[in-house]
């Protein structure tokens, strides 16, 4: 789906969960934008900032998630989804060097440590250790000791490809 049919199926929605509860004008004035803006937005003529997502979300008393999907978690934890890519990619490099990798949790945290229904208690990891393996033999690091791996591979890598690069250019420059 390209950015224009995702705006479309967004604004497709908002007026799904608007008709029969206001008007596009009740809608501008609670979010405080213009009608225009809510025509542009139903049209999926235009993409819409986050925050206002939220906004009209809110107002017609339904999730952001109901609105844009999956997408609204990527666009909301942007950071976190680099993040993420980046540790996939680093794993799939070592993978290339003949490692295995396993992530391994070693503390776990409530979300929410007050939450007295068992049902509704959500633990996250809080700590993780690094199993690295290759050629049978293993070795453990700690969550610092492995994102300073990475670090270092990163420094690492921008150096031999900075090194190349420049002798490249001076060979070409003769």
């Amino acid at each position: 789906m390209n950015l224009r049919e995702r705006d479309q199926e967004i604004g497709r929605k908002i007026k799904q969960y608007r008709k029969g509860k206001m008007t596009q004008q009740e809608l501008a004035e609670k979010i405080s934008k213009t009608e225009s803006s809510i025509r542009k937005y139903e049209k999926g003529l235009v993409t819409i900032p986050l925050d206002v997502l939220e906004k009209i979300a809110s107002t017609l008393e339904v999730t952001p998630f109901d609105l844009m999907g999956f997408e609204y978690w990527d666009q909301k934890h942007a950071d976190e989804v680099k993040v993420a890519a980046m540790e996939v990619s680093f794993d799939s490099y070592l993978e290339s060097l003949g490692f295995s990798v396993e992530p391994k949790v070693i503390e776990w945290e409530y979300e929410n440590p007050n939450e007295t229904d068992p049902a509704e208690k959500v633990q996250n990891p809080k700590k993780w250790e690094y199993i690295l393996s290759k050629d049978g033999k293993e070795a453990i690091f700690t969550q610092v000791q492995f994102t300073e791996l990475k670090e270092k591979a990163r420094e690492a890598a921008k150096e031999a490809i900075d090194a190349r690069f420049y002798k490249m250019v001076l060979e070409q420059q003769k």
